[in-house]
Formats: structure tokens, sequence, C-alpha cells
């Protein structure tokens, strides 16, 4: 569900709400990386090798914005979760602008 990936404060640090429970850190940065290390190792290790600074490429061209983000869209695998994440995704980018995903993003109904 997508209640489950809400950041709350306890006790003994911060953990995510609903069927995911167990504190992940002391403060919200290390439990959101935490959360995606031991929730989706696959997607931590792509994003830790893509960004590392072994891997800073400074002689090759760079992709727009949107190359990189149309490949990540179409690539990026987030397991057993996949459309949980994507459907969450779709609904934070709606709360916060107010449009609808561009045409062929979208997976409700476009009458909506």
């Amino acid at each position: 569900m997508i209640s489950s990936f809400h950041l709350r404060k306890v006790k003994d640090g911060y953990e995510f709400g609903g069927n995911i429970g167990g504190v992940f850190g002391k403060s919200p940065e290390e439990a959101k990386h935490n959360f995606w290390k031991v929730m989706y190792p696959g997607v931590y290790e792509f994003i830790d090798k893509t960004f590392s600074k072994e891997n800073k490429m400074s002689n090759q061209e760079r992709a727009t914005e949107f190359e990189y983000l149309e490949y990540f869209y179409a690539t990026a695998d987030f397991g057993p979760a996949d459309s949980e994440v994507r459907d969450y995704i779709q609904e934070c980018f709606i709360k916060d602008t107010g449009k609808l995903p561009p045409e062929g993003y979208y997976y409700g109904n476009e009458n909506e």
C-alpha cells in the first residue's frame, strides 16, 4: 500500500509505517537511505554505482535530462512493488503539480 512508504518518528529513530515496519535510521536521511538499501537492493546498487565519484565521466557527452528520465522510466524495475512504486510516484506528481503525466505515462483512467 502507498501508506506503507510514509516516514514517521518513533522512540528509537525513524521508521516507515504500514506493513514495512522496523527502525531504519536515527535521522530521516539515514532512514531513507537504508530503506532503499534494504527494500530495493537492485535500485540502490544502480543508483550507488551511477552516482559514485569513481563513475564521473568527464570526457563523454552528457545526455539531456529528458533522455535520461525516459531511459530510467523504461528500464527501472522496483521488484515486486514495481506497480505500487510507480503508482505512488504518479500520485505524488499529480498532487504536487496539479497536472496529469504526459500521454503514454498515465496508469489511471484518463477521464478522472
